[in-house]
């Protein structure tokens, strides 16, 4: 996550100094991310931010400017971890940390209104386990943040000696949608489990996540999200989420999506069910 290419999202509301790791995704008025923050002082949290907007037309819309960025400064954001009151505390001391967390709301929602999104966020320290949250039980569309899961499933299997990131693996049509990275190469590629997992985390290449997916398995990342106890959090693969669309807008199933997409209003594309949360799909709360 640390590698991800699009830095223009969490990461551009942070100095320099703080380590973003994170995933992002987006679909029609979709854009996400979750990621792991590091502060210098050795603060570590949990981020997500998941936004729905009718501002945005597209899966590659261009970068939000960052005076109109949607997530707000870092002192908003991961100041948070003050928001929840502990046992200890006296009854001055929780009705400050209230009063933090109703500043906080009140900022987090004038932000999202200034940027016209529907914002949810999550804020979990990752130390001592205090979070805060806006909207964070809401249902959301997951984008390509479901990959997480994936990548997690991965690293799990290799830790274990049950899978060897080095073995070569070809990723052909039967993965490839058209897009970036191999997604839309015209021949065969192969390359290490390793590097599909790079190219899934880097730049979301969707062809990469499927084989990926198939090598560790749907049913053993199912178990991991369950174990972890997220039994909400719903993921697929890319190519069955292209095929439900291609379906909804009638479009012809043997050729690429992205093709087949020019004339298609926004407004249709926003309309897509893969565009409006499910039930099993709630952000997904750091645990």
């Amino acid at each position: 996550m640390s590698h991800q290419m699009s830095v223009h999202r969490l990461a551009a509301g942070f100095d320099d100094d703080v380590r973003v790791a994170a995933k992002n995704g987006s679909l029609w008025g979709v854009l996400n991310e979750a990621a792991v923050v590091e502060y210098p002082d050795g603060g570590r949290y949990a981020v997500a931010v998941f936004l729905r907007t009718p501002a945005l037309g597209g899966r590659d819309r261009p970068p939000t400017p960052r005076s109109a960025a949607p997530h707000g400064p870092p002192s908003t954001t991961c100041a948070a971890h003050r928001a929840p009151p502990h046992p200890g505390d006296s009854m001055t001391t929780t009705a400050a940390r209230t009063t933090d967390a109703g500043r906080i709301h009140t900022t987090l929602a004038s932000v999202f209104a200034q940027a016209r999104a529907e914002g949810l966020l999550h804020v979990r320290d990752l130390d001592t386990g205090a979070e805060f949250g806006h909207g964070a039980d809401a249902q959301v569309v997951l984008a390509s943040v479901f990959k997480i899961p994936i990548a997690l499933e991965y690293a799990r299997q290799v830790a274990a000696g049950e899978l060897d990131p080095a073995r070569r693996h070809t990723v052909t049509s039967a993965h490839r949608a058209g897009g970036s990275s191999t997604d839309g190469c015209a021949h065969d590629v192969e390359m290490s489990a390793r590097d599909l997992a790079f190219m899934m985390m880097t730049i979301s290449d969707n062809a990469a996540t499927d084989l990926l997916l198939d090598i560790v398995g749907p049913d053993r990342v199912r178990a991991t999200l369950d174990e972890l106890g997220f039994p909400d959090f719903g993921f697929s693969s890319c190519a069955a989420l292209d095929d439900d669309i291609r379906r909804e807008l009638g479009l012809d199933p043997e050729r690429s999506l992205d093709d087949q997409l020019a004339g298609i209003p926004d407004e249709r594309l926003l309309a897509l069910r893969a565009c409006a949360p499910a039930p099993a799909r709630r952000a997904p709360r750091a645990r």
